[in-house]
């Protein structure tokens, strides 16, 4: 059909294939058959957004802070043809939120995961089913980086190339990679329940003067003496120090990423022996995986160069 004069639109309409940025023939996929579960996603934000209120009014998280649900692709997008074609796509995360910034969505070859900003100040359907044009544009993406094919994007393509690209040199350094920061971020939050355990220990044995000395309070004793549950002071207050380590726990929790605050929680209830000689074994395993830790970041930057340079930083 194309050597027979046949335009590009006519020969997809007609046949169903296409050519690429790269000028490969690909199968195009129609959308019409495709369904975005809209009624789902509202309800997935509007009670997230819900739960995020109530962590924030229950000083849980700060204030101003919104989180994204997420599913895997297949369970927010009907798509048979889809998944016939690209099995693994149904798997990839879609993480999304009711937000009305400039940026709709984006594909991440890295990660092989896709983010939506739902644009719909009234919260509705409406807004959620308009987001399936984003949805498709990223999933676009995602199926050229898993065919190794040029990206496209709103831009152009060059960005899309270098990501892939920086996946594939990473990849032999990866796993050493994520067993040193999963040891280099359990190894943070053991120092810091190293530090709370050392205050227990002045609640423990009933010493308000070395409680009120210890530089863990001194961080946060400010703050919560102005919020306690009763006006009285120290002396007068039976359960001073379990709401003090409370809100301590508290505190230090809201700082920290979601891994490194399950290490934290889960610290604090072991021993001080135990916790030193976790953090014994973790530096070991750090310094096993240290060479590949450093040649992946070394590649980190270098990729980070490239984006600079291309104006993509």
């Amino acid at each position: 059909m194309e050597d027979a004069g046949s335009t590009a639109e006519e020969i997809k309409n007609a046949t169903g294939w296409q050519r690429n940025l790269d000028g490969e023939w690909m199968y195009w996929i129609p959308d019409n058959k495709s369904q975005i579960q809209s009624t789902k996603m509202r309800s997935d934000m509007l009670g997230l957004e819900a739960s995020d209120k109530e962590l924030a009014l229950q000083d849980e998280m700060f204030q101003g802070i919104h989180s994204y649900f997420q599913r895997p692709l297949g369970e927010i997008l009907k798509h048979e043809e889809l998944y016939e074609a690209y099995p693994e796509l149904a798997k990839y995360p879609v993480s999304y939120r009711f937000d009305n910034s400039s940026t709709r969505g984006s594909f991440s070859p890295y990660n092989q995961d896709i983010t939506l900003n739902v644009r719909d100040k009234d919260k509705s359907r409406t807004g959620v089913v308009e987001s399936k044009s984003t949805l498709m544009h990223e999933i676009s993406h995602a199926i050229s980086d898993i065919e190794g094919r040029t990206g496209g994007g709103s831009v152009a393509a060059a960005p899309q190339i270098v990501e892939t690209a920086e996946r594939l040199a990473k990849a032999p350094y990866e796993d050493a990679y994520i067993r040193y920061n999963i040891a280099d971020n359990e190894m943070g939050a053991l120092f810091k329940v190293s530090e709370y355990q050392d205050l227990e220990k002045f609640a423990q044995s009933d010493d308000l003067e070395g409680f009120l000395r210890h530089p863990l309070f001194n961080k946060y004793g400010g703050a919560i003496l102005s919020r306690m549950s009763t006006p009285s002071g120290p002396a007068e207050n039976e359960g001073f120090f379990d709401e003090v380590l409370r809100k301590i726990r508290m505190y230090e929790v809201a700082n920290m990423d979601s891994e490194k605050s399950h290490f934290y929680n889960k610290g604090v209830s072991s021993s001080p022996e135990r916790t030193k000689r976790r953090i014994k074994d973790l530096s070991k395993r750090k310094e096993e995986n240290k060479e590949s830790h450093d040649k992946w970041d070394q590649l980190n930057r270098k990729y980070s160069d490239l984006r600079m340079m291309g104006g993509q930083g």
